[in-house]
């Protein structure tokens, strides 16, 4: 028998439920160079959610 539409979104959605979460939790000092660091590993792992202690807030303030 075919599954249906319903079926297969259900399937896809159950799918999703069980992936990971990936979140990098860091301090990085306020260095400009950790930022630049944290997020180049942000892009190459996929990360989800970057958890960042004393932020360079320059580099804050310029990204709003």
């Amino acid at each position: 028998m075919p599954r249906t539409v319903e079926g297969n979104a259900t399937n896809r959605f159950k799918r999703n439920l069980r992936k990971s979460l990936r979140i990098l939790q860091t301090n990085l000092g306020r260095e400009t160079a950790a930022h630049d660091i944290a997020f180049a590993t942000v892009a190459e792992y996929n990360i989800d959610l970057l958890v960042v202690g004393e932020p360079n807030k320059t580099i804050i303030k310029a990204q709003k």
